[in-house]
């Protein structure tokens, strides 16, 4: 992913600071770099609540509550939860080598590479590829409102590039949360500097360590 790049960028940084104390800034999983917008990189304006979801080469998620990032025993690991299976990709025995069909095993880029053997984008107009992808970020999605509350779930990596399938998201996610947990409007949003967001984030967070 883009953010593994980001990630090096200040990886650097860290290695110029010259401390063991500054490195563990940098050691949280790759999608917690969104939690600079309080450093002006702004993801999810006016909520207090948010949850950031990568999709690319893996899938990646952080939250923050009350402007500090959840970290417990270990990092979030999002995209290891156990969607339930769509109907019509049952045959898919999905490729994480630890859990086979968790949500990265069944959504991530190379997922929906070894299961259709192209991207979501290049499936044929009509194909049922992005539904299947969308139904299962939207089971986090309802995951995450059961869980934090967010007032903001931010979707971003390569496979959110596919033309309509935040679209797509937002809608099943509404579909499956069956008005439980009041509107939604404006929950899903996109990163607001697009495919820069990880880079830019990473760049964000080196300049505090070296601060």
């Amino acid at each position: 992913m883009r953010l593994h790049m980001g990630l090096l960028v200040a990886g650097v940084a860290v290695a110029l600071a010259g401390t063991r104390a500054e490195a563990k800034v940098i050691a949280p999983a790759g999608a917690r770099v969104f939690r600079l917008d309080g450093a002006g990189v702004t993801y999810a304006q006016g909520a207090d609540v948010a949850v950031y979801v990568t999709v690319g080469t893996g899938i990646g998620g952080g939250a923050i509550v009350a402007g500090r990032p959840v970290h417990g025993l270990r990092d979030l690991e999002m995209g290891h939860m156990l969607p339930r299976r769509h109907p019509d990709d049952r045959d898919f025995a999905g490729i994480c080598p630890f859990h086979g069909d968790c949500l990265e095993g069944l959504a991530s880029g190379p997922a929906i590479l070894a299961r259709w053997g192209m991207s979501l984008s290049e499936l044929p107009p009509r194909d049922r590829g992005p539904e299947i992808i969308a139904d299962y970020l939207a089971q986090l999605v309802v995951a995450q409102q059961a869980i934090v509350s967010p007032q903001r779930i931010v979707f971003g990596g390569g496979v959110l590039a596919t033309p309509g399938l935040l679209d797509r998201v937002r809608a099943r996610a509404e579909a499956l949360a069956a008005g439980y947990f009041g509107n939604a409007g404006g929950l899903i949003v996109a990163p607001g500097l697009g495919e820069r967001a990880g880079l830019l984030g990473a760049l964000a967070l080196a300049q505090r360590v070296l601060q």
